[in-house]
């Protein structure tokens, strides 16, 4: 896609996020956002290393209170609650790790059950032949509401695999995030600590972000009906 309005600076949080005007065009850019998949088949893969690391974070928490209760109870710590202080804190920064091994987190809709069906679905995907869709034609002017509606279909999306998925440049891509940051409708972005080896911080689309988007959907919906 080129960059068309709300690219370059000026572009009005109150205008619309497309200038998409015709039905045809509302109809493409509907189209375009259904067959527009941004989740990671090969990532989605690893997620169960997620499930462990939330296994092994409650399992912390409940050592946690046991420590606590034993306080209260004799004034003194177990011996093992300053090694499990020296564990939280590699914890909090595994998370940055765990976001990179999937290009795109999954939200609670794409995912089965927790308990065997969560365990059998990941012994399916690692069964599965890997097949990456090609990137749907959305219509010029719809690069805003491409971006917004790319994250909002996952928890949390890396910016690279998501402008990969609607076909936009990353350049573009990124003036689009800087523009929708503004309004406080993305959020994240960029490299962690702003070292480019590092892995990319995941873009989530926030509450109000959600609202615009089905505003406009909203409005592609009228629209297209004519």
């Amino acid at each position: 896609m080129t960059p068309l309005r709300g690219a370059v600076p000026g572009w009005l949080p109150r205008d619309w996020l497309a200038s998409v005007s015709t039905p045809d065009a509302a109809r493409a850019a509907l189209r375009a956002e259904a067959e527009t998949s941004v989740l990671d088949p090969v990532g989605m893969r690893r997620l169960w290393v997620r499930e462990l690391y939330l296994a092994l974070a409650l399992g912390i928490l409940v050592l946690a209170v046991v420590a606590s209760v034993q306080f209260v109870r004799n004034d003194e710590l177990p011996w093992w609650w300053f090694p499990l202080l020296l564990l939280i804190w590699p914890m909090q920064v595994s998370q940055i790790w765990l976001r990179s091994l999937c290009r795109a987190i999954p939200g609670r809709a794409d995912l089965p059950r927790p308990g065997m069906a969560r365990l059998r679905w990941y012994r399916q995907l690692r069964r599965e032949h890997v097949v990456v869709r090609p990137p749907a034609a959305w219509p010029a002017g719809s690069e805003a509401y491409a971006v917004l509606a790319g994250a909002a279909s996952v928890e949390s999306v890396a910016p690279t695999w998501l402008f990969e998925r609607i076909g936009m440049s990353p350049d573009v891509g990124s003036q689009w995030v800087t523009v929708l940051t503004y309004p406080g409708w993305l959020t994240g972005g960029g490299r962690t600590l702003g070292i480019e080896r590092l892995p990319e911080s995941h873009l989530l689309v926030t509450d109000a972000g959600r609202e615009r988007l089905d505003r406009e959907r909203a409005r592609f919906e009228a629209l297209a009906a004519r």
